[in-house]
């Protein structure tokens, strides 16, 4: 009856098989092991011997940077170790556009942000320069933004209201070719007898000392009154 059931069949498989990988890997350890003793030691004894002939020979580091700095002479490193942490530190991190250096990625990064990524005034506009002219230029020639427009904004903040003045008068002496010295002679005369201080003057008045025989207005007989009846006496007394 079981006979029936299962019926014993032979699955062959080729020696590539992928069932046989893992017992091949292990086999050929265990063969390596035990049956080329000899030849081990030898690969170890010719890496070791490789390894100490490559870390007694110099590695030089032949980029312009450091060959101008050691007299025009290829700078040398004892091993691999030291050349590694000098490339890390010296040629890794370096702006393409003023070719400084910085220790780490972070630091070139603000750097070029800080320095170099002058961004576009305009929030639709994606463009960056890498100086403050070029990004100048861009925003009077393509936004049609005013050449007199404040834009070191970004570094003074807002401006006040005085300090708006005294850049337009600059501006202005500028475009007249005078200097900001004469500008603020045109621009602030001299005061004249005519703006003195309201108080100043009266002050001045209440000082001035008038004679008695002196009267404005009414009340009160003017001085030459005595002389003109002495006159018209003599008139009366000698007729013409």
């Amino acid at each position: 009856m079981l006979s029936n059931l299962f019926t014993p069949t032979k699955i062959p498989f080729s020696d590539k098989n992928d069932y046989f990988k893992q017992g091949t890997i292990a086999l050929r350890a265990y063969w390596l092991q035990h049956e080329h003793t000899e030849d081990m030691e030898i690969i170890q004894q010719e890496a070791q011997n490789l390894t100490s002939s490559i870390s007694q020979t110099p590695i030089f580091c032949e980029l312009s940077s450091c060959v101008k700095h050691n007299h025009y002479q290829p700078l040398a490193f004892p091993n691999l170790v030291a050349f590694e942490l000098h490339d890390e530190t010296y040629h890794r991190h370096i702006c393409s556009e003023c070719h400084r250096t910085f220790p780490s990625d972070r630091w070139l990064r603000l750097h070029c942000d800080e320095l170099h990524n002058f961004a576009c005034f305009v929030e639709t506009c994606d463009k960056h320069f890498i100086t403050p002219k070029m990004r100048r230029l861009h925003l009077i020639d393509k936004h049609q933004y005013p050449k007199f427009f404040p834009f070191r904004i970004v570094v003074t903040g807002t401006r006040s209201y005085e300090e708006r003045q005294e850049r337009i008068r600059l501006h202005h002496a500028q475009k007249t070719g005078g200097s900001p010295s004469s500008a603020d002679a045109t621009h602030n005369p001299p005061p004249s007898k005519d703006t003195m201080d309201v108080d100043d003057l009266t002050d001045r008045l209440s000082k001035i000392k008038i004679p008695s025989s002196i009267s404005f207005g009414r009340g009160k007989a003017v001085a030459w009154h005595g002389r003109s009846r002495s006159r018209l006496a003599n008139m009366d007394t000698h007729p013409l």
